[in-house]
């Protein structure tokens, strides 16, 4: 039979070789949930980065669409305003002579009139599109930074476990060694190597990091 020494120290190699494992499991893990949490996030940054960048396509499209609508409706209007003022003019003048005269003055008048307004509104669409771009690359800029925070955020919460996991381990070795050592040790030294083994197959630790994976 082995003597007290002697079952101390296969006692000892048992709970580093465990300690070891444990370690060796609970950093496989949590790089597990940190590599799981990474991939979310950057998944999660993708689809707003690409509902934001159709969101302003549609808008920019909006934009240009309303100066279309309302160039042609301008057009109809100075239109209008031109033929209403040769109708005038007709009215008023008995010489035909004059009557070709005015027109053409009506009509070069009209054609400066459209050519003026058409660059007003297009240098205003310029002006409405520039603040529109500024203020999405802002928008996009930001979802950037969150995306930055929250991949911070999750590389923070992995170090700070992975910091504290050795004693996590510790603790739970030694949790293990107090249930499963004392009753079995004084009649039958070598079954508790095999208790123990037994017992903490199910360690705390190994069951939280499984606990951090299916939250996921």
């Amino acid at each position: 039979r082995e003597g007290p020494e002697g079952a101390d120290a296969r006692a000892r190699e048992l709970q580093d070789r465990l300690e070891l494992e444990l370690l060796q499991q609970g950093e496989e893990q949590y790089e597990c949930i940190l590599k799981r949490k990474e991939q979310h996030v950057a998944e999660q940054i993708a689809k707003m980065m690409e509902l934001a960048r159709e969101k302003q396509a549609a808008e920019l499209k909006t934009l240009k669409e309303t100066l279309e609508i309302d160039t042609k409706e301008m057009k109809k209007k100075l239109e209008a305003k031109r033929l209403e003022r040769i109708q005038a003019m007709v009215k008023v003048t008995p010489d035909k002579m004059a009557q070709e005269r005015l027109k053409r003055e009506i009509n070069n008048s009209h054609i400066q009139e459209v050519v003026q307004v058409i660059k007003q509104m297009t240098e205003n669409l310029e002006k409405h599109q520039e603040k529109l771009e500024e203020k999405q690359a802002a928008c996009l800029e930001q979802i950037r930074e969150m995306e930055k925070q929250f991949q911070q955020e999750v590389l923070a919460e992995y170090e700070v476990r992975m910091k504290g996991l050795e004693a996590e381990v510790k603790e739970s070795v030694k949790a293990c060694l107090r249930n499963c050592l004392p009753s079995e040790a004084k009649d039958k030294p070598e079954r508790p190597y095999e208790a123990f083994r037994e017992l903490c197959d199910q360690d705390p630790l190994t069951a939280k990091a499984g606990a951090e994976e299916s939250r996921l």
